[in-house]
């Protein structure tokens, strides 16, 4: 439960330690003991409809933030560009169906592996390079790279892609996203 509901339950033992400490008459003490333990239920159950509403609330902001999640992941999947989201070092984290099509394996095959084993031999000290660059910057911006890249096969096959860094507001690890045309 919520610090406010706490904070109330605090609030009613004090007063009711209050009046233990009272050197009232029997029955007026239990008409003041029943008086506050009233205002003590009164407020725990306005806490508790608050709590109701505010759980309403989230649930609903909740169903929400799943439908942009499900929009969010159709609009990322069904892309026609090839899409790759790596952490910082190029292991692959994301991959659309695109890019399983351009590399000619499967999303489970792709996801974990170090995009690297899909750059030529002659390009990856470039990728790897250019790769710590973006990880380095602190202004965030995309690049165009030309770049061989190989399918699960090891065919070459020359690509246009884009890179660029993503920041996350929640503090996760900074990814790369790269769109292969």
């Amino acid at each position: 439960m919520g610090a406010g509901f706490n904070i109330q339950v605090e609030k009613a033992f004090k007063r009711l330690e209050n009046f233990y400490q009272c050197d009232l008459p029997s029955k007026e003490l239990s008409a003041k003991l029943l008086s506050e333990l009233n205002i003590a239920l009164h407020e725990l159950q306005t806490t508790v409809e608050e709590l109701a509403v505010k759980n309403e609330e989230m649930a609903y902001n909740r169903s929400i933030l799943d439908e942009e999640k499900y929009r969010y992941q159709d609009l990322f999947d069904f892309a026609p560009n090839a899409y790759l989201v790596t952490d910082t070092e190029g292991i692959i984290l994301e991959a659309n169906i695109s890019a399983t099509n351009l590399f000619n394996v499967s999303r489970p095959f792709l996801i974990n592996s170090p995009l690297a084993v899909f750059v030529h031999h002659e390009d990856r000290l470039s990728f790897h390079t250019r790769l710590a660059e973006i990880e380095a910057r602190t202004v965030i911006e995309n690049e165009n790279w030309e770049l061989v890249l190989l399918s699960g096969q090891r065919t070459a096959f020359p690509a246009s892609i884009t890179v660029g860094k993503v920041i996350s507001p929640r503090g996760d690890p900074p990814q790369a996203t790269l769109a292969a045309a």
